[in-house]
């Protein structure tokens, strides 16, 4: 032999003495070929159940040309390698593959651990403490599994934040620490195939693989060597993800990804809402400061309202008043008036938006613009007329919608959409959308509210105009008895009213007074004499601008009862005597108004 003693690797001041440590114990051996070290080495079990070699040769020629400097070879690794090389020299390793192990473990404490790929966190970390605790609280107790969470929401709710702020706090419990976007929702690059993230994740850890059940074999078994915890960030779907989780007990792994992933089983799923407005404002201030805020508190609630609680936006109107020190927040507001104010030149929130919605299938994209028309949380026999398809087939677009986190699902069959993702929507709708589907994706949500109102109102038993001329829709509103009519109109009261104003916006005089005309019921028996006089003035102008004297005697003759339930009496005495006029006029006095019985006393 050319070396008398073996080396004693705690002379091992740094990973690279300890390679160059392992390099001499072969020498010390009489240099065994790589294959010999091999066939000593034994085999394994890996995680998959499969027998490997401890010690493949690929393997044993990378750690010992130092091609994992400045990181250390794997535990697994110096235990198989030493006894492999005291075998060789038929020596009986005693307690050497211990001394080993206990330098190998000197090294690693001292701070020679697999260098981390995992971004930086954040000082201004904030509003997600909650969501912070489950995470932290799932993986510290999956025990003897492989714990899995799933951080869903649409783009930029802060998503990868919270994962790398979950994936520091977690680092100390685990032996290996590693990040990989899988550039599922990426501008300028295709999404990663789990072939080539595996490829990027085991780069430290011996030649690449040949192919896709060689690099998972080899992932599994080096996750459950190091107990190793990992991020997966912007990750497409299921079928990318799935060779990528971690496996043995003690590792973790953090999933990121704009849908919701309902194929992954057995994980904590996390669904991200944009902020509240108070955490907004927290976030605000940690960016931009206290004193400019709190100078123009109204300005601020304007510009709060704007954001709509999306971390990035928050994010990007803070850097702008931090960086622009002369701005006031007013000025801000000018900026933001258009949804690309909301950019940095790096980050956008419509760039954002866009990669969720060029993934999107071309008829859910369609859906999706047509639902800006809309003007709040919508049902799904509204959602079906507005895009004038049956009600299946628009329940599968809007359930494709909310795993793509491009709208909500605030209640069992109820769908919104944020203000900026309402904003961006109404931006493509009026660059992409044909006029003729605009409108009659406008005239086919309008008739569906008027026949429905109108339908409801009759069962309330006061006067209404006579029924809508025209087919009434496909999918027609069936209305039951007067309590449940009832709560159907408090449901859909916002929607109601929003829908007259979209009715005198786009022109359908004669909707917009029908429908006003057709909520006066709802609204006597409700009280609700604010929201009806809003009602006929909003319809009202239209009437006179084509002339429609039928329907301006009808909504003026509602007024006044409005205007008397109100204590304005002078007006409602005005609003009742011209709407006698015109029915005198016009040969319509016979005809009863809708509430009779308190319009006499006007």
């Amino acid at each position: 032999m050319g070396v008398r003693q073996p080396p004693d690797p705690s002379t091992a001041a740094d990973p690279a003495a300890f390679v160059a440590h392992l390099a001499e114990l072969r020498a010390w051996a009489g240099n065994p070929s790589l294959r010999t070290l091999r066939i000593l080495g034994g085999t394994t079990v890996a995680n998959n159940g499969d027998t490997v070699d401890a010690l493949p040769v690929s393997t044993i020629s990378y750690v010992l040309r130092g091609a994992r400097l400045p990181q250390l070879p794997r535990r697994s690794f110096v235990d198989a390698y030493v006894a492999a090389c005291f075998r060789a020299a038929d020596r009986d390793p005693g307690d050497a593959v211990a001394r080993w192990l206990d330098a190998w473990r000197a090294l690693r404490g001292s701070g020679a651990r697999p260098a981390s790929t995992l971004p930086r966190d954040i000082g201004d970390f904030t509003g997600r403490e909650e969501q912070l605790a489950r995470i932290t609280r799932h993986l510290d107790d999956s025990g003897r599994v492989a714990g899995v969470v799933a951080v869903s929401g649409m783009a930029g709710v802060g998503k990868t934040t919270l994962a790398v702020r979950a994936a520091h706090r977690l680092a100390p419990g685990h032996g290996d620490v590693r990040f990989v976007d899988l550039h599922g929702h990426s501008t300028d690059r295709r999404p990663r195939t789990p072939f080539e993230a595996l490829t990027s994740l085991l780069k430290t850890d011996g030649p690449p693989p040949s192919d896709l059940d060689e690099a998972v074999a080899r992932w599994r078994t080096v996750t459950a060597a190091a107990k190793t915890l990992v991020v997966i960030d912007n990750c497409l779907d299921s079928a990318q993800l799935e060779p990528l989780l971690p496996s043995g007990p003690g590792c973790a792994a953090v999933v990121t990804s704009r849908t919701r992933l309902t194929g992954l089983d057995g994980a904590c799923h996390i669904a991200l809402d944009a902020f509240t407005p108070d955490q907004a404002a927290r976030l605000l201030r940690e960016i931009a400061g206290d004193e400019r805020l709190d100078a123009e508190p109204e300005a601020l609630g304007e510009l709060l309202d704007r954001l709509g609680g999306l971390p990035l936006a928050v994010r990007l109107a803070g850097a702008k008043l931090q960086h622009r020190p002369h701005w006031t927040v007013p000025a801000l507001l000018g900026q933001l008036a258009r949804l690309d104010g909301l950019n940095d030149g790096h980050r956008s929130v419509p760039a954002a938006f866009d990669l969720s919605y060029r993934q999107l299938p071309a008829s859910t994209r369609l859906v999706f613009r047509l639902l800006s028309l809309h003007p709040g949380e919508l049902g799904l026999p509204a959602a079906a007329a507005l895009t004038g398809t049956c009600p299946d087939e628009t329940w599968e677009e809007l359930e494709t919608l909310t795993d793509a986190h491009m709208i909500e699902q605030p209640a069992p069959g109820r769908y919104a959409m944020h203000d900026l993702l309402a904003d961006y929507a109404a931006e493509r709708r009026d660059r992409e959308e044909d006029p003729d589907v605009r409108a009659a994706a406008v005239d086919g949500l309008l008739a569906w509210y008027l026949h429905a109102a109108h339908d409801s109102a009759r069962v309330l038993g006061l006067a209404l105009p006579p029924a809508p001329a025209g087919a009434p829709p496909a999918e027609r509103h069936v209305p039951g008895d007067r309590e449940a009519v009832l709560a159907w109109f408090e449901t859909e009261r916002a929607n109601l009213i929003a829908a007259v104003g979209l009715a005198a916006r786009e022109g359908r005089r004669e909707t917009a007074w029908r429908l006003a005309a057709s909520l006066a019921p709802f609204f006597q028996v409700c009280g609700c004499k604010i929201d009806w006089v809003g009602c006929v003035e909003t319809a009202l102008p239209g009437t006179r601008e084509s002339g429609d004297e039928y329907g301006e005697a009808w909504l003026l003759d509602s007024l006044g009862t409005a205007l008397r339930g109100l204590g304005r009496v002078r007006e409602a005495v005005t609003a009742r005597s011209r709407a006698l006029e015109i029915r005198a006029r016009i040969g319509a006095v016979a005809e009863l108004p809708h509430n009779r019985a308190t319009t006499d006393s006007t």
